[in-house]
């Protein structure tokens, strides 16, 4: 920055530079001296001037013969008041003050008393009027009583020259071993400060007619200096001779250059021409680049570019956002942090087949919350200019494909157990009932009363099979009963009851998040045991003193029925195979409440989605809105 500034500044040519130079060599100086020669013209002038203060004060103070209250004893007025006193002070000091200001001029004096606390006597410019008490702690004169010594300073706020700043000079008058009051002197600092700029003012004068002559001087051999250049560097372009005239300095180095400048053109025309070569072969190089970058970085699959070694070269923004990495984590990480660990030794799945066609496999991806990501990859091993070799994969994510691979299979198997409780379901019943009733008349009869707690265990088995059944046949049902706008909140309020009653057996609480959301079309009798189910769980999976949350809220075209427990959470094995029928972690469960749930979501244009940890499992049902 410094030296593009300077080159800025500098002019280029030679004649110039030369020019350039005196002129700072010459203008400098001056401006240094401009600043300096007034500081040191005010320095002496100070000097000089309390000097003469000293002088005057001292004279002023030989002058006084007598104390005041001699002088007042003298003219008998001793017992008069003190403005008397001090008119027949002044009626003698004056004069000696006018004697001594008629041969300083320009020097302000006067005698104080500090026994009347006024002026005595003042010069120049007396008047009656300024014989004066004066304010101690406005003026510095009066730390002499204090210090019992003369003092010399500056004051921004004189009494005689009208609030004009001053150098004085203060001197305390003894009688007796006593301070009876002080004389002093001062001078306006206008006076040095306007001699200080008089004489810099005749100094630059002087110096910028001598700068002048200088540059007039100067310019004419810079001048002439630019013509001989100009010359010069004419010959040099048109290939003509110098003229004898010339500068002979000059003549040597001119063959010198003529010859270099031949040399140089024959180097130049080879050189244009390997340039024009390079140049196309560059755009070329550049067209390929911009290419191949537009494919990486708009592509809707990931892309990695890496080294056989695991190293990651590069990483597209489509695989960074399925990962949810930066491309520089990516990097750094390499293919082991971002590959599942069976599957990061891809390049040696590619040596073993043939490398001049992709290899296609599936593989899962590590994202950064540390989720697999099951994608389908395309990878093929090449080499680069230099010859070494680098892998090239393409990655898709499968993980909705999968999803719904898993979903239709078991869509499936609800479907063939749903056929199968259809068909079974009425045949099972029918024979239960016949059974029922039977116990129930003999649980009625005296002579059977010895055995009527047996009687009513059967029956309270035959109603849980039934329950059972039910249930069973609910995976039947193709869609819903009867479809009907209602607002979820409104099905949790007339439900909140029951399950609060159901926590609090088991010592747990149940609670409602609650936002405002709009109707949805729903079978209300399906929806009650599947959130009765849900809850029925999460109360389970839970001990004692342990909270189920519910809320409800929408997101995007979604409505959410959210089911959180604080339980410890569902095994991953378990996850994998989450609403299958008959699978269950229960001692005596049927593994029918969560199939059935699953059944009544899809029955009512939902679908239920998982989240489980160690510190709980949340259920969420998505309805979709309109």
């Amino acid at each position: 920055m410094l030296n593009q500034l300077i080159n800025e500044i500098i002019p280029i040519q030679l004649t110039k530079k030369i020019m350039f130079s005196i002129i700072c060599l010459t203008v400098i100086p001056m401006m240094i001296m401009a600043v300096v020669m007034p500081i040191g013209i005010i320095k002496i002038g100070k000097k000089e001037q309390e000097k003469m203060l000293y002088a005057v004060v001292d004279r002023l103070d030989d002058s006084l013969t007598q104390s005041y209250s001699e002088i007042l004893d003298s003219h008998g007025a001793s017992s008069k008041d003190i403005n008397e006193q001090v008119k027949v002070l002044n009626s003698v000091l004056q004069p000696i003050l006018n004697e001594v200001y008629d041969s300083t001029l320009d020097v302000g004096i006067g005698y104080y008393s500090i026994e009347l606390d006024h002026i005595v006597a003042i010069a120049p410019n007396f008047e009656p009027s300024k014989l004066i008490r004066v304010n101690h702690e406005q003026y510095p004169y009066f730390t002499i009583y204090n210090s019992g010594k003369p003092e010399f300073g500056e004051f921004n706020n004189s009494f005689g020259w009208n609030g004009k700043p001053i150098l004085y000079y203060a001197k305390p008058i003894y009688h007796n071993g006593k301070i009876i009051g002080h004389v002093w002197a001062n001078i306006k600092t206008d006076d040095i400060y306007n001699k200080a700029l008089h004489d810099t003012v005749l100094v630059i004068s002087i110096w910028l007619c001598i700068i002048g002559l200088v540059l007039a001087i100067a310019y004419k051999i810079s001048k002439n200096l630019h013509l001989e250049m100009k010359r010069f560097a004419k010959a040099f372009v048109s290939d003509e001779n110098l003229p004898t005239s010339f500068m002979p300095e000059f003549i040597p180095i001119f063959d010198k250059i003529k010859e270099h400048s031949a040399n140089l053109k024959k180097a130049n025309l080879l050189l244009h021409n390997e340039i024009e070569e390079r140049k196309n072969i560059e755009e070329k190089l550049k067209d390929s680049e911009e290419t191949f970058r537009n494919i990486f970085d708009n592509s809707v699959d990931g892309i990695f570019l890496a080294k056989p070694e695991g190293k990651i070269l590069a990483a597209n923004p489509a695989i960074c956002q399925m990962l949810g990495m930066s491309e520089e984590e990516i990097c750094r990480l390499g293919s082991s942090g971002v590959v599942s660990i069976q599957e990061s030794d891809l390049y040696q799945i590619l040596k073993e087949r043939r490398r001049n066609l992709p290899i296609r496999c599936e593989l899962n991806l590590i994202h950064k919350d540390g989720l697999k990501i099951p994608v389908e990859a395309t990878s093929k091993i090449y080499k680069n200019s230099k010859g070494e070799e680098l892998i090239c994969i393409f990655v898709r994510d499968i993980s909705q494909r999968l999803q719904t691979q898993q979903e239709m299979a078991r869509l499936d198997r609800l479907n063939l157990i749903g056929q199968m409780a259809a068909g079974i379901g009425h045949e099972v019943r029918n024979p239960m009932t016949t059974v029922r009733g039977f116990l129930q008349m003999l649980s009625t009869k005296e002579a059977c009363a010895q055995y009527k707690e047996y009687y009513l265990l059967m029956i309270d088995e035959l109603d849980r099979a039934n329950s059972i059944i039910t249930q069973f046949l609910s995976l039947a049902r193709s869609t819903p009963l009867d479809l009907q706008f209602h607002n979820l909140n409104q099905i949790i309020d007339d439900l909140y009851p029951l399950l609060q009653a159901n926590a609090l057996n088991s010592n747990n609480n149940v609670i409602v998040e609650k936002f405002p959301i709009p109707e949805i079309e729903i079978n209300k009798n399906e929806i009650h045991q599947l959130i009765l189910n849900l809850v029925s769980n999460g109360l389970d999976a839970m001990g004692e003193g342990g909270q189920v949350t519910i809320r409800i809220f929408t997101d995007n075209k979604d409505l959410i029925l959210a089911i959180k427990d604080e339980g410890s959470g569902i095994a991953p094995e378990v996850l994998e195979r989450i609403g299958t029928p008959f699978l269950t972690t229960k001692e005596h469960g049927t593994g029918l409440g969560l199939a059935t749930c699953y059944s009544i979501a899809e029955r009512n244009n939902a679908k239920i989605e998982v989240a489980s940890s160690t510190s709980g499992t949340t259920f969420f049902v998505k309805f979709k809105i309109g």
